[in-house]
């Protein structure tokens, strides 16, 4: 890959990197934090997922921007090798593999739903030997980029492993997370329960959570079908049942 090539490449994926798996984020990121961070863009993604329409008097606690706080969160020998060790890719893996991913596979694909329902099961791939030789694999080999058509082909050495014993549709496929529906309709199964749990009384009871922001989630996750809408609202959701079931006080500002 040419040096032009490589430029187009990482402005192009800057672009796209605005539009995450829950819905359009367009952060504004403070330039001194684009650098901490070394141009890697799974950030942006990580930070917002669980993001709440805070109440305006949490304000006095300061304005944080997710980015800033998640980067600043890792100590200094990690910041250290992002800037002066690390591919950008690897960047990208050690911070959702240190924030997102545990949480994502045992709570939600591993551990926790399996037992819930009785099922024995193990992710695949998820051994310490392999992850410790796939750490150091090239990232060359891990994502390939076509000049011709301007796109990225992910998991390209598995890819290349399998080819003997796949279809060549399951061998060209593109990518898909392993997860469950973002859409759910009014009037559904969750949005009924949703609507038993995030009430303008439960909502206020929880003292930082703005309710007319909760509305505007609410209205966009089931009448828009926003996937961030949608966390928002399970997020609040969450919150009200964690505070009914711990007899949680209402949080307020500073006296």
């Amino acid at each position: 890959m040419t040096d032009t090539e490589r430029q187009e490449a990482h402005a192009l994926a800057s672009k796209e990197a605005q539009y995450g798996i829950f819905g359009d984020f367009t952060p504004k990121v403070p330039i001194s934090t684009e650098r901490m961070f070394y141009s890697s863009h799974v950030t942006s993604s990580i930070a917002r997922v669980g993001s709440l329409p805070f109440s305006d008097w949490t304000k006095v606690y300061g304005n944080s921007i997710p980015e800033t706080t998640m980067i600043e969160g890792f100590d200094g020998r990690v910041r250290d090798n992002i800037l002066k060790r690390w591919h950008p890719v690897h960047t990208a893996q050690y911070m959702f593999v240190k924030t997102f991913m545990p949480h994502f596979i045992l709570r939600y694909n591993g551990d926790n739903i399996d037992m819930v329902h009785q099922v024995e099961s193990r992710c695949p791939f998820l051994d310490h030997h392999l992850t410790e030789y796939v750490n150091n694999v090239p990232p060359s080999l891990k994502m390939r980029y076509n000049a011709k058509d301007k796109s990225w082909r992910e998991k390209h050495i598995l890819r290349e492993a399998v080819k003997p014993f796949v279809t060549d549709e399951v061998y060209n496929m593109s990518k898909k997370a392993y997860m469950g529906p973002r859409k759910f309709w009014p009037g559904g199964p969750l949005h009924k329960k949703i609507s038993e749990l995030v009430t303008k009384a439960n909502v206020e009871n929880l003292g930082f959570v703005d309710w007319q922001a909760t509305q505007d989630a609410m209205d966009g996750a089931f009448n828009k079908q926003e996937g961030l809408a949608l966390r928002r609202i399970i997020t609040v959701a969450q919150f009200v049942v964690l505070g009914q079931r711990f007899g949680v006080k209402r949080a307020s500002g500073r006296s």
